[in-house]
């Protein structure tokens, strides 16, 4: 378990003033959404000690799941969400501990059990470190790193492939549909010595039954010592590890017919000729990805991060730029119109006061509603924040101006992070814990929590407020006996089916002193009161397409009050909140650094 970001499963006492829409009653007749456990066997072997992290789900009411165990806990020291930690997106592991937490701090992430120095250890040694589970049980091929499902065991994902240079397994992508298997390369056609790299990660379906693919691969310019640094580096904090995985990657694109493809197939990928804002043949690493695809109008887009050329980091530390690329689509190809376009109102990474760090489109619905990680590059209350961020795609091909609709809430610096969002256009994500205030730098990182966020009215609530009924206290919230805390939620599908990692108390009292939980994989299903269709007023002649909204009636404001109940420290938490967290992690010297901050 990662003791870490246990500390984000309950908070204090929520006050309305941080939530934005809506009016909360003391209690509700019935939750807004049921909670449902996916249970899932152990990981493969004893070593797979972290998870199991929710990955995606697939349609319906009742969809498949897919999820992961990790054998090592690098998420931590790269203040990631557990799932999100991946060898190849190097735009989410470039950043250096030391330059947001303290030094203490980012030691102990690195050098305790199963951290980050055994994942360093495993990589270099080209040891598995992810278990995929599929609806709870764990795969036959588990080498495959499921990224996205769809029915049964289709989805896409990557597999490890032949030994090569230095150690390394080649990294090829993997999709399976249709009762098919199809593997995805880069378009580099002499791999030599040094093999092929691509990673899958999301997919689309297209109405004649074809099916997009985006990820990324690896691109032809190709500088031995990246590699090298990679697979054959040094081991320590500051190490080579911000070279991986050695390759100069670009966004990637494959085009999969199930039906009329043969089973294993080899599907070679398409990229842009260049970045959206760099060139190709430049003398440092680059980085590109596709994560989602939508239709407007006639026009197929997909949407990702590339980069710039104005990084401000030397040849490994870049600025990732959110991207949406038009599309060409023929009978058995698919290529890029152009390079790409950035969107409207985005600062470029490293421009100016260098505001972004890096931003980074995460998902897109069928309106064009695109939903947007910003990491920021200056500080806010000492911290330097993610922020969610939403932008829409139009029918000319331009996108609207970008708002952050949770910056700064509740405190200057807050930090929030989006997953994915619906065709009703529902956002998950997760955001600081509300008990959340103290800075980071000279820290520890915040503790989240997940919130579900309406694009149509700006109603946001956090689930955990969402998942209970009828009573002012949560003693009375217990579902099956337990009590839950959700918070990591990473997809929402179009029937509004929630799938996220939460920690479940076997009891009030382990609930209540945020002791003794179980990581779990839950889908939040929603019931039939939840949910309010709201008609538009007229105007200018037209009305505005309609739109559901939760039924604010659902909200139970208090249902993490509970904490109230046990004993509280000098921090105004329960007893057993980051203190004794820390404490497991022999942390106590920075937890003391970070309360005389606050003092």
């Amino acid at each position: 378990m990662n003791f870490k970001k246990l500390s984000g499963a309950v908070a204090a006492s929520l006050s309305a003033m941080y939530l934005l829409g809506g009016s909360f009653a003391v209690a509700a007749e019935v939750p807004a959404f049921n909670i449902e456990v996916v249970e899932s066997q152990n990981g493969v072997g004893a070593g797979f000690k972290h998870g199991p992290f929710a990955v995606g789900l697939s349609s319906g009411t009742t969809p498949d799941v897919a999820s992961r165990y990790l054998k090592n806990d690098a998420f931590s020291f790269f203040n990631l969400a557990p799932q999100q930690f991946n060898d190849g997106d190097r735009i989410l592991h470039i950043n250096n501990c030391y330059d947001y937490l303290d030094d203490d701090v980012c030691d102990t992430y690195w050098d305790m059990a199963n951290g980050a120095l055994d994942w360093r250890y495993d990589f270099l040694y080209q040891r598995s470190q992810v278990s995929s589970v599929v609806n709870g049980a764990v795969t036959q091929d588990y080498e495959m790193t499921y990224e996205a499902i769809d029915a049964g065991t289709d989805g896409v994902g990557s597999i490890a492939g032949d030994q090569k240079k230095y150690g390394y397994r080649e990294l090829l992508g993997i999709a399976k549909f249709g009762g098919k298997t199809f593997i995805l390369k880069s378009p580099v056609t002499e791999t030599s010595a040094y093999g092929d790299y691509a990673q899958a990660f999301s997919f689309y379906k297209l109405s004649d039954g074809r099916i997009l693919v985006g990820g990324l691969a690896r691109t032809s310019h190709f500088d031995e010592d990246f590699f090298y640094y990679c697979y054959n580096g040094d081991i320590d904090e500051e190490g080579d590890y911000a070279t991986c995985p050695g390759f100069r990657n670009q966004a990637t694109i494959w085009l999969i017919d199930p039906n009329t493809m043969a089973d294993g197939a080899e599907i070679v990928g398409v990229q842009p000729e260049q970045f959206v804002n760099a060139s190709r043949d430049n003398d440092r690493l680059t980085i590109g990805n596709i994560r989602g695809f939508t239709t407007i109008g006639d026009q197929v887009y997909a949407i990702g991060h590339s980069m710039n050329d104005d990084y401000g980091g030397g040849k490994i530390y870049l600025g990732g730029i959110a991207t949406y690329w038009p599309l060409n689509l023929e009978a058995d190809k698919v290529s890029f119109k152009d390079n790409g376009h950035q969107f409207a109102g985005l600062e470029e990474p490293a421009q100016g006061d260098k505001v972004n760090f890096y931003t980074d489109a995460k998902a897109v619905n069928s309106k064009g509603y695109v939903v947007i990680n910003r990491k920021m590059d200056s500080s806010k209350n000492s911290n330097y924040a993610k922020v969610f961020t939403l932008s829409r795609l139009n029918a000319d091909g331009s996108s609207s101006n970008v708002i952050y609709p949770l910056e700064d809430q509740p405190i200057k610096g807050a930090n929030s992070e989006v997953a994915g969002i619906n065709d009703q256009g529902l956002v998950v994500g997760w955001r600081d814990m509300r008990s959340e205030n103290s800075p980071v730098n000279h820290g520890i990182a915040r503790s989240q929590e997940g919130f579900i966020y309406n694009v149509n009215d700006k109603s946001t609530y956090y689930l955990n407020d969402l998942i209970c009924s009828g009573s002012e206290n949560a003693k009375n919230c217990a579902v099956n006996g337990k009590y839950y805390a959700i918070s990591w939620p990473v997809a929402i599908n179009n029937d509004n089916v929630i799938l996220a990692t939460a920690f479940e108390y076997g009891s009030y009292e382990d609930f209540a002193n945020m002791s003794g939980a179980r990581v779990v994989n839950v889908l939040l299903k929603p019931n039939a009161a939840t949910f309010k269709e709201v008609t538009p007023t007229t105007e200018n002649g037209t009305t505005p397409e309609s739109y559901i909204t939760i039924d604010p009636s659902l909200a139970v404001s208090n249902y993490q009050s509970v904490v109230n109940e046990a004993e509280v420290n000098k921090d105004g938490r329960g007893a057993f909140d980051m203190l004794s967290l820390l404490g497991l992690l022999g942390l106590g010297l920075a937890f003391k650094r970070r309360k005389a901050l606050k003092a």
